[in-house]
C-alpha cells in the first residue's frame, strides 16, 4: 500500500494530497481525450481475465490511441496479474520484448 502511511499502530492516513485532488476534481473529470495523439510504436496491454480494469468497450479507444498495440488476456488473473500468474506474465512480457 504505497498511498497509505501509518500514524500510530492503529491509525493510518492517505499520503495523497487529497486537498489538491478536491481543488481540481472538475478539471480532472473534464479531461478531453479527443485531442490525444497516437503512439505508433509497438505496445503490449495485458489484462487479467478476472479484472474489470480494461473492458471490451475500452479496446477500440486503446487501438485508436495505440494502433500498433496488442491486447492480451491472462486467464485466472485479476488486476495484479503479475502476482496471480507470474510465469504467464513473464512469458508474455518476454515474448513481446524480444519480438
Amino acid at each position: 500500500m504505497k498511498n497509505i502511511k501509518m500514524i500510530t499502530r492503529t491509525q493510518y492516513a492517505w499520503k495523497l494530497n487529497i486537498q489538491a485532488i478536491m481543488d481540481n476534481i472538475v478539471n480532472i473529470f473534464e479531461f478531453n481525450n479527443a485531442n490525444l495523439k497516437t503512439f505508433e510504436k509497438p505496445t503490449l496491454f495485458l489484462k487479467g481475465a478476472d479484472s474489470d480494469f480494461i473492458l471490451k468497450e475500452h479496446e477500440p479507444q486503446i487501438m485508436r490511441l495505440f494502433p500498433n498495440s496488442e491486447i492480451k488476456t491472462i486467464e485466472n488473473a485479476g488486476h495484479w496479474l503479475h502476482a496471480d500468474q507470474p510465469d504467464r506474465f513473464l512469458d508474455e512480457v518476454g515474448t513481446f520484448l524480444i519480438s
